[in-house]
């Protein structure tokens, strides 16, 4: 390894880097920061689940293999350098397109199919694949453009594709540890769109001047009508490292003025009355708390997902003398939470910024109630489905503790497998179970309670319809080796 080390060194060291090596820098740097944009653009139309990533990352492989394919077959033909400055503009071009279709095309794609996979995959064609196929034509051409000689064909490649590497490793770390979180997913395109077309004019300034100036400022003017800022919204985006994120003010049916959270493409998630905002606004979030004032014990409280921070912070503030502890795993809820939300730090409050099982696995505190709200109706992660996990959640409960669980199902006979799958992981650690559901007789997906505890519960539950008899049993649990969830969470209707 050191070996290695001190001959990169050398070598870069005996060959000053040049604009072709710049180049390679930049399209590595580009190419990879693209591919996690391409994520975070898909997320808020039609989700964030492995269908999606599967679909972006095979796309974008197999146009960077054709444009490869494409780049050597011309390099050999015409080696000449502004075809470099030429395909460099074409894919700042491709990517400013992508920026400003991206919403229209997505909402055409949401009306046409259901089909997370055919969407995701139709999506990362449209908007994802023709940058892709440019920036993959370059790197062959520079090769053929810095080699001097069959004898330098390998240092040619070498040097070329460590720095193509070393690009991709700080384009992946500056975005995925910094961009998302402080400037969004649309200006990180933009910014990738800037480079690309900043590194085109590396390659001969000199040569085609107008009509490079004329394509330059045609990207640029393009990308600025992203964030012209056109009509009012009470829509506030917000990205952060994990996900996207929107504030929705309106109102709800009764007519009172409400603000929710919508996480991606999944739904409301949480949300609060402006006119009384320690009031619960969703329905959901009220049952839970009415089973949490039935129960006679609830000294100690831990909330999985805070969401918004509406039920944790209303039990906090309901139930002074009991601890809450919630485990959120993106830090930028708390702050969303904060500012548009209403919450208010707490002595008794504790907010744990983590993900759910790795807490489950190193906390050691028992709980008289747990409450899980990590469901969406599209997506959960599976570490939060198996057997596995309902173990590390009833080792951290009391004798006689509660688990709440607000899972997102429906009495369709398309989800009967993934009801009845979810239940038996919960029941393999948590034998006395409850189900209560409002509308278990329309076959449409919907929030139900389920209550589960090592043995039955002497208090009385709230008086909610329950379904408890109605639910698939007998289904095989899932485990951390297999969960198919989202498969059978797609086919659930």
């Amino acid at each position: 390894m050191q070996r290695a080390s001190k001959w990169l060194w050398l070598h870069f060291k005996q060959h000053r880097l040049g604009n072709l090596e710049l180049i390679a820098f930049c399209i590595g740097y580009a190419l990879m920061a693209f591919e996690l944009v391409a994520s975070r653009i898909l997320a808020p139309a039609i989700g964030s689940s492995t269908y999606v990533w599967t679909s972006v990352i095979g796309v974008i492989i197999g146009a960077l293999a054709l444009g490869y394919a494409f780049g050597g077959f011309i390099a050999d033909k015409r080696v000449k350098h502004t075809d470099i400055a030429l395909l460099l503009l074409s894919g700042s071009m491709a990517m400013a397109l992508c920026l400003v279709s991206a919403p229209g095309f997505l909402s055409i794609l949401t009306e046409i199919s259901q089909d997370a996979r055919l969407r995701g995959l139709l999506a990362s064609l449209g908007l994802f694949a023709p940058a892709s196929f440019i920036l993959g034509a370059v790197s062959p051409y520079l090769v053929r453009l810095h080699t001097q000689g069959i004898t330098q064909t390998g240092r040619s490649v070498a040097s070329l594709s460590a720095l193509n590497a070393l690009g991709g490793i700080a384009g992946t770390f500056s975005v995925g540890f910094f961009f998302f979180g402080y400037i969004g997913s649309q200006q990180t395109l933009a910014f990738i769109c800037l480079l690309v077309l900043l590194a085109s004019w590396a390659v001969v300034p000199k040569m085609q001047t107008r009509m490079r100036l004329a394509v330059s400022a045609a990207t640029v003017l393009l990308i600025a009508t992203v964030f012209l800022p056109i009509g009012t919204s009470q829509a506030v985006s917000i990205d952060s490292a994990t996900s996207h994120y929107e504030v929705i003010t309106t109102t709800d049916r009764q007519g009172h003025p409400v603000r929710y959270l919508v996480i991606g493409n999944q739904g409301v998630q949480s949300g609060v009355r402006l006119d009384a905002p320690r009031d619960l606004a969703l329905p959901y979030a009220q049952q839970m708390a009415s089973f949490v004032r039935a129960a006679p014990q609830k000294q100690r409280i831990l909330v999985l997902g805070g969401g918004a921070f509406s039920l944790p912070g209303y039990l906090a503030q309901t139930y002074p003398s009991s601890s809450v502890d919630v485990v959120e795993i993106d830090p930028t809820l708390v702050d969303i939470a904060h500012k548009y939300f209403f919450l208010q730090d707490r002595p008794n409050l504790h907010i744990h910024r983590e993900d759910a099982r790795t807490f489950l696995n190193s906390n050691q505190q028992r709980y008289d109630i747990i409450i899980v709200d990590v469901f969406s109706e599209l997506s959960v992660p599976f570490t939060l489905t198996t057997t596995e996990y309902a173990h590390a959640l009833a080792s951290k409960l009391q004798p006689n503790g509660t688990v709440l669980v607000n899972a997102i199902i429906s009495p369709s006979d398309s989800c009967r497998e993934f009801t009845g799958r979810i239940l038996a992981s919960y029941q393999s650690a948590l034998p006395w179970q409850r189900v209560f559901a409002e509308h278990w007789g329309t076959p449409i997906k919907q929030n139900t309670v389920l209550v589960y505890g090592r043995q039955p519960l002497s208090w009385k539950m709230p008086a909610l319809t329950e379904i408890t008899d109605r639910v698939p049993s007998g289904a095989a649990p899932f485990s951390d080796n297999h969960a198919p969830v989202e498969r059978l969470q797609f086919n659930c209707r």
